[in-house]
């Protein structure tokens, strides 16, 4: 018997795969919305951007877009980009901020998730992608884990998209939630560092008065190397989140597990 459609919300052009490939491949009607995919004016280059080898940022959008039309065609999906901008932009026009950035990009998840003047309104971020999921009855949407802005709101939002009649899950964000290695409900070990990530993400959410079930999934060994395939197709980002896995405790090999935690609507 299939199941029931889906919208998968992508904070970026490559989220969706990394974090929720189970869903993104489940043999379904699946919706990929890939929601801070706005293409920037011509002409200029961040300094994140250009950390990761790009000329210039539009080009480089751009780009990204045609990887992530790729990589999700592996899984018969073709994304929905929506025009709002990465938090990288407002950022590069902060001077203050954009000072931290150049002098070491690798920080600046760190640099901009502390910045009150950084961020997009929840209720304007839930009302923009509702008008793309009316009548969907299961919504994927990131945990916000890491702290990374367009995470931490698009989190928020997806949060406020359950209501009665649709079930929404919140995915671990992947490689963030991965930093210290796998969580405890993965291994059965304790591991603090890890399980903190995600506590913090979970309680800046307004979970109050909601149910919260978690679900682990382990991708079978053909799924995880078509994931793996996938993620190589994001040819602009892959060596920055390959470093990143790499360093990581778990290693490339954690990515076989995927963790969603199903929020119920609020009780009146």
């Amino acid at each position: 018997m299939s199941q029931v459609s889906c919208v998968v919300l992508s904070p970026h052009l490559d989220d969706a795969v990394l974090s929720a490939w189970h869903a993104v491949s489940a043999p379904c009607e699946v919706t990929v919305v890939t929601v801070f995919a706005g293409i920037p004016e011509h002409g200029f280059v961040t300094d994140l951007d250009r950390s990761h080898g790009a000329e210039e940022s539009a080009a480089w959008l751009l780009r990204r877009r045609r990887e992530d039309r790729a990589a999700l065609a592996l899984a018969g999906r073709t994304p929905m980009h929506l025009d709002l901008p990465e938090i990288q932009f407002p950022a590069f026009r902060d001077p203050a901020i954009r000072q931290l950035i150049a002098g070491s990009p690798e920080h600046f998840v760190a640099y901009v998730s502390g910045q009150p003047t950084l961020g997009t309104d929840a209720d304007e971020l839930a009302a923009l992608v509702e008008a793309h999921i009316p009548a969907t009855p299961v919504v994927y949407g990131p945990a916000g884990i890491g702290g990374h802005p367009d995470h931490r709101d698009l989190a928020r939002a997806t949060v406020s998209l359950a209501v009665p009649g649709r079930e929404v899950r919140l995915y671990a964000d992947s490689p963030y939630y991965l930093a210290y290695g796998l969580p405890s409900w993965l291994t059965g070990t304790p591991n603090r560092a890890a399980d903190a990530l995600t506590e913090e993400a979970l309680a800046r959410l307004d979970l109050a008065g909601r149910s919260v079930t978690r679900q682990v999934i382990e991708l079978g060994q053909a799924a995880f190397q078509q994931k793996l395939a996938a993620m190589r197709r994001y040819q602009t980002e892959i060596p920055s989140i390959w470093a990143d896995l790499t360093r990581a405790p778990g290693g490339p090999d954690a990515m076989r597990y995927e963790t969603y935690w199903t929020v119920g609507h609020a009780r009146r």
